[in-house]
């Protein structure tokens, strides 16, 4: 595309790690390649591999070379290491022969790594919205490790120049340093730009290396003095590569040693440290001893241990960090505790803040509805559920829901050392601490060499987390494999749930389980993101479930290139869960740790009124009287609510004026309704007059980038203290929070882990997520408030992480744009994902949160189309007990007056599905059938998915608890009686359409 072009400088680099090129000695300052151009030769260095060449007679210091796309270019070919990952430099001049590219222009590449890494660089072009602006050029460098899918991949960092007029015909001359985490780009001899990467680079890497593109389209650069070098360049160095004017490599003229860097998180409390030695002490390296002080005086200190070629990281807990300046100071010690060298980081200012560091909603008060936790002996019972931890060493035994037992053996450890799964001996398993809002435990087990210890906790809400620990009892010992086996019986796994960090509606799992034997799912077999791991595995039942969830492969011992997760039918019809701890021959000598957890669900009752919930954008007074659960999402822009984002911007938390929105809103409370404004859970902007520059002290452990914000503390921190000011002076009532995505991060300060390499994999933050939603909803009850946290979940759902929510919406997927589309029914009701989909998973009622689903027919400006294409919805989720959201209340309220005459709210109301009931039996399949029952009366639906029905539908009048003498029936919307003389109804239901019936005993007290 002419005009629009991309100039790609790709540096890829990769070394095996082996034991001869992990230098026990510290590395010699070197150029690792050197290309002048000169006199015809590429380079005095004979391990190149020149393919074909073509000189620019006019380079910077005598000739350069041509990269082309064409017989014209330049392809040359490196077998040796070329780019030291751990610490190291390029430099190079280039000078843009022409502005216009097509394709993707290269320079130079290793691929595929890792790391995988490319530098880019745009000229001076016309922005494509405005041809009167001119875009500056700007080159950046990316790195990339592990590739997901679709060119995506699980870290990718860039470091650039920023903006700077480049044009055909100018040489500039540009050097990217590194060293452990610190990046540096320089630009004619000045630094631009300086960044920490989230991860560092593999210690080595292969070494293939390529100058020339691979790609076919067009491109016209010359590059000259082309060297990479095994040490970062110094600013001095920077100077001298480009004042030069002999063609000749950087000479290494100051001292290249001990590097830190801290990134500093006050919200989560905690610094994250990594140092590396430079090439001065690499060989001599053995720790580092980190003292961490704020105001001069230290407040805690600890070590670094584990050291790859002199670079090594920790996390040092702080607690809270109070307003002050902090930095720490790094020793490098040798193996005779001699300190070798010292630096300090730079400092990081905690300013005074109103918000960051409250503890607003962080209570051990047990929220309502649920109850303390009850210990008897070895079993813990929160509400409506039972984890028995009898007989083991710490791991659930059973796990119990609404009286029905979800495993079908014990979670398992299946440890393998080469001939057979292990005998693991529990020696110990006691409780710890009782609280009534936590309970602890610890455990141990042995066998063959191996000790494995549990600790865990149990929350009041249900969640279990776990810290499995397994250590060599005596010495290293060679383990094969390490599975965790948990196994339910096929009742209670009838359908399946599993996300990666691409939540988009189209790609998590939300089917019911296959019934052949074998795996019919894995890790591998879902899209991800950035990440390939499955943080939530959730089984259920129509009922109940049981969540599997894990924020981190951390501790794992995997080959990522096979499954870690799988899901298999047994031949016994079991569904079991296999995490695979360790999949590849492993030398545990010192101990691991992994974590991870259960949750039953439903992990709450839900309120009595619930099925009287009215949710959306309808206005006028709900049909129900009094009815307290009547929410209205204020959304963007002039709504009927009078939210406006001059006033109240998108994304914000509070309004700018508070009493301005309280006046816009007022009249729908003035109807009963409670407000519910917009927000977006991974969103967070400055609010209630702060700037981004508030912002700024919890970026390193938000990442906030404008769009994604990471659930740490710091960032509920900020959330709560803005909800809980609204709250307070009574500006809204609850919140609507969109988008509760399970994004990952691979900062150690928020979700990332250390892998066996050294570099970070990145994880979830669901855990930051539950505590958020947790302290909203505690905020909520100490401001007198009825809790309303209403969470947008479209094919998502995260039982520990929601727990803490009290309305999911599902729903933001098929659209239907006209009457000529397939309706709901054949979109929900009879194609088999969407039945799956919605019994499986958005009759959330079985998790424990009231379930909504979006309408998202989009021809109301036709009524009568409109209407049937409504019918059609509500009768495929009235016979799954799900509230529609209503948009207009004109033509929907009808529905919601037959169940407020039915005093659907009344407590001892009970509802079965078509799935499960069988006191009504139509003459035809394409007739489902569901019904509530109370005291003395029944409510039936009965939706026909197929074509217009005539037909008999027969009673077991007894069978719904009613006196068949007594009995009488009617059509619930038009209120006529019906004929039920000998127990079956004669009956008439139009294509995609349904009927409601009502059963009522004569004489009975309702």
């Amino acid at each position: 595309m002419k005009n629009v072009s991309f100039i790609y400088l790709l540096i890829f680099a990769t070394f095996a790690l082996s034991a001869d090129t992990i230098s026990a000695t510290d590395p010699t300052p070197r150029a690792l390649l050197f290309a002048g151009f000169n006199n015809g030769r590429v380079s005095g260095d004979a391990k190149l591999h020149i393919q074909q060449v073509t000189y620019d007679p006019n380079g910077k210091i005598g000739e350069g070379i041509f990269v082309r796309k064409d017989k014209t270019g330049s392809w040359i070919s490196s077998d040796i290491e070329r780019i030291d990952t751990r610490r190291g430099s390029v430099a190079f001049w280039i000078k843009l022969n022409n502005s216009s590219t097509i394709g993707l222009p290269q320079l130079f590449n290793i691929y595929p790594g890792p790391p995988y890494i490319e530098a880019n660089f745009l000229p001076d072009r016309p922005d494509p919205k405005n041809s009167a602006v001119t875009l500056p050029g700007e080159i950046t460098f990316t790195m990339r490790l592990v590739p997901t899918v679709d060119g995506n991949y699980s870290i990718e960092e860039k470091v650039g120049t920023g903006g700077f007029s480049f044009r055909p015909g100018e040489w500039h001359h540009v050097v990217w340093t590194w060293q452990g985490m610190n990046h540096k780009v320089y630009l004619d001899g000045t630094l631009k730009h300086k960044k920490v990467f989230s991860s560092p680079m593999p210690p080595q890497a292969l070494p293939t290396f390529r100058i020339g593109p691979s790609f076919d389209g067009f491109e016209d650069v010359t590059i000259d003095e082309l060297g990479t070098y095994n040490f970062a360049l110094t600013p001095s160095e920077v100077t001298a590569a480009y004042s030069a004017t002999i063609s000749k490599p950087v000479a290494p003229i100051n001292p290249h040693g001990i590097d830190v860097t801290a990134e500093w998180g006050p919200g989560v409390g905690k610094v994250s440290i990594a140092a590396d030695s430079g090439n001065d002490f690499e060989g001599s390296a053995v720790k580092y001893i980190v003292n961490v002080y704020r105001d001069g005086k230290l407040i805690k200190s600890g070590e670094i241990t584990k050291l790859l070629r002199g670079f090594g990281e920790t996390l040092i807990s702080i607690g809270t960090m109070t307003p002050g300046s902090y930095f720490a100071t790094v020793k490098l010690v040798n193996s005779r505790s001699m300190v070798l060298a010292i630096k300090n980081s730079s400092s990081f200012v905690v300013p005074k803040s109103a918000w960051l560091g409250n503890s607003l909603g962080v209570s051990s008060r047990v929220q309502p509805p649920w109850t303390a936790i009850v210990v008897n002996g070895l079993k813990l019972s929160v509400w409506g559920r039972e984890y028995d931890l009898r007989g083991g060493f710490g791991l659930p035994r059973q796990i119990t829901s609404q009286g029905q037992q979800l495993l079908a053996s014990p979670v398992a450890l299946e440890i393998d050392l080469g001939s057979g799964p292990i005998q693991l001996k529990p020696s110990s398993l006691s409780i710890t601490s009782i609280q009534p809002h936590l309970v602890t435990w610890q455990g141990t087990a042995a066998g063959q060499g191996i000790t494995a210890s549990v600790s865990g906790s149990l929350e009041y809400d249900g969640m279990m987390l776990i810290t499995l620990k397994l250590s060599p009892t005596t010495g290293p010992i060679t383990i094969k494999t390490v599975r965790l086996q948990t196994v339910l019986p096929s009742r209670r796994a009838l359908f399946m749930h599993t996300t990666t960090d691409q939540p988009y509606w189209w790609y998590p799992y939300k089917s019911a389980v296959p019934s052949v034997p074998g795996v019919f799912h894995t890790n591998l077999a879902q899209k991800p993101r950035k990440s390939t791991f499955l943080a939530v595995v959730l089984f259920s039942d129509d009922d109940r479930g049981l969540e599997w969830l894990g924020e981190n492969p951390a501790g794992w011992r995997v080959n990522e290139a096979l499954p870690i997760q799988e899901m298999i039918r047994d031949g016994n019809g079991n569904v079991r869960l296999q995490n695979n701890f360790v999949n590849k021959n492993f030398n545990l000598g010192d101990p691991i740790e992994i974590n991870f957890g259960y949750d039953a669900t439903p992990v709450k009752p839900l309120p009595a009124d619930w099925r009287g919930g009215r949710f959306g954008a309808a206005g006028g007074t709900s049909v129900f009287p009094n009815n307290d659960f009547d929410v209205y999402w204020d959304w963007r822009g002039q709504s009927t609510g009078g939210r406006s984002n001059a006033n109240f911007p998108i994304f914000s938390l509070v309004p700018r004026d508070s009493n301005l929105y309280k006046t816009a809103t007022q009249g729908m409370r003035h109807e009963g309704r409670k407000v519910a404004p917009f927000t977006n859970f991974h969103v967070t902007i400055p609010s209630g007059g702060h700037t981004w520059i508030d912002l700024d002290p919890i970026k390193a452990e938000t990442a906030n980038d404008g769009w994604i914000s990471v659930p740490t503390k710091g960032d509920a921190d900020y959330w709560v203290y803005n909800v809980n000011n609204a709250l307070s002076n009574n500006t809204y009532d609850g919140l609507y929070i969109d988008e509760p995505e399970p994004y990952t991060s691979a900062s150690l300060l928020s979700g990332g882990y250390i892998k066996e390499d050294g570099t970070h994999g990145t994880g979830y933050m669901l855990l930051g997520m539950r505590e958020k939603l947790k302290r909203i909803r505690q905020v909520m009850l100490d401001n007198g408030k009825r809790p309303v946290i209403w969470l947008h979940t479209t094919a998502k759902m995260y039982p520990h992480a929601f727990a803490f929510a009290d309305i999911v919406s599902d729903g933001e997927s098929v659209l239907f744009e006209k009457p000529t589309d397939p309706d709901w029914v054949d979109i929900w009701g009879k194609g088999k994902a969407g039945s799956d989909w919605i019994r499986g998973l958005s009759r959330s009622q079985k998790f424990g949160f009231v379930p909504a689903f979006l309408n998202y027919i989009r021809f109301w400006n036709q009524p009568a189309a409109y209407g049937k294409a409504l019918r059609a919805m509500y009768g495929v989720l009235a016979i799954h007990d799900i509230i529609p959201l209503t948009n207009d209340a004109a033509s929907e309220s009808w529905f919601e007056n037959i169940k407020k005459d039915y005093d659907i709210t009344s407590r001892g109301v009970e509802f079965k599905g078509f799935w499960e009931q069988t006191a009504i039996q139509p003459d035809h399949a394409d007739i489902k059938v569901s019904y509530y029952t109370r005291a003395n009366a029944a409510l039936m639906c009965l939706t026909n998915m197929g074509d217009d029905y005539v037909g008999t539908v027969r009673l077991d009048i007894s069978g719904l608890g009613l006196d068949p003498a007594r009995t009488v029936a009617s059509d619930a919307e038009s209120k006529q009686s019906i004929d039920t003389s000998g127990r079956k109804i004669s009956m008439s239901i139009p294509r995609h359409d349904f009927k409601v019936l009502r059963l009522d005993t004569i004489g009975g007290k309702n």
